[in-house]
Parts: structure tokens; C-alpha cells; sequence
């Protein structure tokens, strides 16, 4: 067997280009968030509409490996062992991810830019979205666990239904949520705050529908909706100035363009099927705060010292938490203290193209070194 046929070849011609990929559309997705046009549409977006998320969206591994599994009970396109042997490989392969970006996650926040943190978590996507690549890069482990026999059938009536139950849960809630919410929100038509998010919609060429609404029972601005038909932003019924809105909607339409919503989902799925690992669900709140570390840092760029503080302000105003799979303003807590030490505080961080792309490349060259056998 030639070099160019050997399970190396593939795991350095995969590693590469997945390391390539992430660190083109890393580097697009900055530029878009600075203001330059769009040149390619994606999927069914009209012409010049700009998300901001790296290549792929977060919702691609959630669907990806729920489709395969329903293939696989449905049609049995696969052995139990088989399929039990692909999601262990997903979930050791995320477990351990999650684990290691939490423990240097202090470290990387001090030399990188928030949006390279928040992208960190994204990236078993990139590795999983298609199951055959790790499929394909397994052949060859350094290192087999012996399981008992019995465990495709344990996995099978103790993991995977604990593991769906939570991810369904969460659903669940966040669809009550969506509904509780809605019935007491009242679209916004008239005034300013209608112009000015319009403006801010324009202005970073984000063309999908979005109802802004004033609701009762929220107390900080935020946004959710899986689809465009059901895409919101809510504020809360108190009066802003024309700068907190400017600061609110900048914002939350940084959540919306970067599909924040669907990397919540994502989170969920990951804490869902690693939930025996109270470090994972540590981790999934770290997560969740660099989505909101990121969009601060894009609200603030360029920006002032005096505005900065007027920023600080008015998180402090609006502290409070998001539940379901929704984008806040303003959390409480331990995350408000860190955000607000950041945005009066700023400190000069690297882009983190190479560190995306680095990580990348080395998750694809440990996966399948630890590998399961009966």
C-alpha cells in the first residue's frame, strides 16, 4: 500500500482541508461582521444576505446524527454494535473536546478575541456533520477499550433514551417558552424603535423577517425563533434612549447573523448526549457566555470610552436571565461581572485564525485513537 493509500494519507488530507475550511470561513465571517459585501448567498438567502457563522451551521451535527440514527432503526442500515460504536466515538470525541477547551478556556479568553472563543465550541461539527469521515478515520486506533457484550443492549435502553429525554425536554421547554412569551408580546409598528432596528437590519445586510415586540414578562431585550416565520426580538416595557437602543439592537442582531438561536440548540445536544459529565454542562455555560462575550465585542468595536461605560450601564440595567434557546442581552451573575470587566476594560486580543485552524487540524488527528470492541 502506497503513502497516498494509507489511513494517514486521509487523516492529513482530511485534517488540512477541515482546517482550511474553518479558517477561510472564519476569516469571511469577520470580514462580513466589518462591513464587506456578500458575495455568495446562502442557500436560499437572497442575493447580498450576510450570516456570519463559520461555513456550517451549528444545526448540521444535531440533524446529521439524528437522521443516521433514524435510518438505522427504521431501514436497519446498520448493526446495533455499529451504530453503538459511532455515537461513542461522537460522544467520547465531544466529552473530552469539551472538557479540554473548558480547563484552557482562561488562557485562551486572556490572548483571543471573543468570537475565536465562541467559535472553539463549534467545531466538532465540523468533524461529525458527515459520519462516514470519522467513520473512515477510526481504522487504525493506538489504543481499544474492551466493553462487556452486553453493552450495545445497555447502550441502547439505559444511555440513549436518558440522553433523548433531556434533549427533548429542552425542546420542550423552550417551545412553552416561546409560546408563554408571545401571548403577552404586542408588535411594535410605530415610533422609533421600528426605524432604528430596521436600520440596523440594513446596515448589516441580515434581509431574513424579524418581528420586534414589546413583552410584560421578560426583563432584558433578547431574541429567538428556530425559523424566519417565527424569528423575534422582545424588549421589555421600559423607556430606552436612542443610544441603548442602538446598543440593543446592534446586539441582538449580532446574535441573529452569527444563528446564535440554533448554536443554543446545538449546546443542548451536546450536553444531552454527554450528561452523565457534570464538566460538560459547566461547559455548555461557558459556551453560552462567549456567544454573548462575542457580540459584545463586535457592539463595542472602535467604540469609546465614554460609550463603553454607557454599555455597562445599560447590561446593568437589564440583567436577567434567557431561558430556552434564546439570545439575552444581559445575564446575571458571574457571567455580568465578567462581561462588564470586558467592556470597561478592553484588552488588545488576537483574531485566532490560526488557533481555529490549528485545533481543527489536531481534533481531526486524535480522533479514533481510542477506539471500543467487545
Amino acid at each position: 500500500m502506497s503513502f497516498f493509500e494509507s489511513p494517514l494519507f486521509f487523516r492529513l488530507f482530511v485534517g488540512l482541508f477541515l482546517s482550511a475550511l474553518v479558517a477561510w470561513g472564519y476569516r469571511r465571517s469577520r470580514r462580513y461582521e466589518e462591513g464587506a459585501p456578500a458575495s455568495i448567498a446562502y442557500g436560499d438567502a437572497p442575493a447580498g444576505h450576510k450570516y456570519t457563522y463559520v461555513y456550517l451551521n451549528p444545526l448540521y451535527l444535531p440533524i446529521a446524527l439524528g437522521v443516521y440514527l433514524l435510518l438505522i432503526l427504521v431501514l436497519g442500515l446498520c448493526n446495533l454494535w455499529g451504530m453503538t460504536v459511532i455515537f461513542l466515538g461522537a460522544v467520547l470525541t465531544i466529552n473530552i473536546y469539551f472538557i479540554l477547551l473548558l480547563l484552557l478556556l482562561p488562557l485562551l479568553r486572556h490572548f483571543f478575541s471573543s468570537r475565536a472563543c465562541a467559535v472553539l465550541w463549534l467545531l466538532p461539527t465540523f468533524l461529525f456533520y458527515n459520519p462516514a469521515v470519522p467513520d473512515n478515520l477510526a481504522r487504525e486506533a493506538l489504543w481499544t477499550l474492551k466493553l462487556p457484550p452486553d453493552f450495545p443492549r445497555l447502550f441502547m435502553a439505559v444511555y440513549l433514551p436518558v440522553a433523548l429525554v433531556i434533549f427533548g425536554w429542552k425542546l420542550l421547554a423552550n417551545h412553552l417558552f416561546y409560546k408563554r412569551t408571545m401571548a403577552s408580546a404586542r408588535e411594535i409598528t410605530e415610533g422609533r424603535e421600528p426605524e432604528l432596528f430596521k436600520a440596523e437590519l440594513e446596515r448589516v445586510s441580515y434581509l431574513k423577517p424579524v418581528k420586534l415586540c414589546y413583552c410584560e414578562s421578560i426583563s432584558s431585550p433578547l431574541s429567538m425563533g428556530f425559523y424566519d416565520q417565527t424569528r423575534v426580538t422582545l424588549l421589555p416595557r421600559r423607556e430606552y434612549t436612542e443610544q441603548e437602543l442602538d446598543f440593543i439592537f446592534r446586539h441582538e442582531v449580532c446574535h441573529l447573523q452569527r444563528c446564535d438561536i440554533h448554536t443554543k440548540v446545538f449546546l443542548a445536544f451536546c450536553l444531552a448526549f454527554c450528561w452523565f459529565d457534570p464538566l460538560v454542562w459547566l461547559a455548555v455555560r461557558r459556551a453560552a457566555e462567549d456567544l454573548e462575550l462575542a457580540c459584545d465585542e463586535l457592539v463595542l468595536e472602535g467604540l469609546g470610552r465614554e460609550e463603553r461605560q454607557a454599555y455597562a450601564r445599560l447590561l446593568l440595567m437589564n440583567s436577567g436571565k434567557a431561558p430556552g434557546f434564546t439570545s439575552c442581552l444581559s445575564a446575571a451573575g458571574r457571567t455580568m461581572r465578567y462581561r462588564l470587566k470586558n467592556v470597561v476594560e478592553p484588552r488588545k486580543r488576537r483574531p485566532g485564525t490560526l488557533l481555529l485552524a490549528t485545533v481543527m487540524f489536531l481534533c481531526v488527528m486524535g480522533y479514533g485513537l481510542v477506539m471500543f470492541n467487545i
